[in-house]
């Protein structure tokens, strides 16, 4: 069996297998499968809930967020 044929049939259970037809197209859906994952996976902790004073959106570094999102 191919080194794909095996990978595909690892994570078969669980994944969709699709090609795509465009760099593009897989970037947007890495994003967006990042994003369900944070969205539905991570849990929160204590760093999350904290309060730092004199925290605003302008300390949000817009070229990570862009990299991230």
């Amino acid at each position: 069996m191919v080194k794909l044929e095996k990978f595909i049939a690892k994570i078969s259970d669980n994944h969709i297998y699709k090609p795509f037809g465009t760099i593009e197209v897989l970037i947007k859906e890495i994003k967006k499968s990042l994003t369900h994952f944070l969205h539905n996976q991570i849990v929160e902790n204590d760093f999350d809930k904290r309060i730092i004073d004199y925290s605003s959106s302008k300390d949000i570094d817009m070229d990570s967020y862009n990299l991230f999102f």
